[in-house]
């Protein structure tokens, strides 16, 4: 490699993920790609390590956060993990809380894929009441 661009790095990336898999089974963690940037000359690499919990979950910050301080934005601490329906008729689960994004501080799982969204929390209220409405 004589320089580094945006592929390169992503290429990097992405063999360095797939070597830590090992890693993160022999110490019961999650790592998690968090971004980086990049020169020509050189690239900075962001990585989570998260304790993989009793439940078989990645106690991340944004999944400790949430019962920390859901009530703030009006949400249930009881909602964590449990998924709505939204409008588009994808199903999601709820995983997190950002309290750094103020406008969609909520993530949120797809069902079919496992890519994560972030939802506003007026909308996770909404999505929510319809799910424990009763069926018609």
């Amino acid at each position: 490699m004589k320089t580094i661009d945006r592929q390169s790095a992503k290429a990097l990336s992405l063999d360095m993920m797939e070597a830590l898999k090992a890693v993160a089974t022999k110490h019961g963690v999650q790592f998690r790609d968090k971004g980086g940037s990049f020169t020509p000359n050189n690239v900075t690499f962001r990585i989570e390590a998260a304790v993989i919990g009793a439940t078989g979950v990645a106690e991340t910050k944004e999944r400790t956060e949430y019962p920390r301080y859901c009530q703030m934005y009006g949400l249930k601490a009881e909602w964590l993990d449990q998924s709505f329906t939204s409008a588009g008729g994808e199903s999601y689960t709820i995983v997190g809380l950002n309290t750094r994004k103020h406008k969609n501080p909520i993530l949120c799982k797809r069902v079919s894929d496992g890519k994560i969204y972030v939802f506003s929390a007026e909308a996770v209220k909404m999505y929510m009441a319809m799910a424990a409405a009763p069926k018609a």
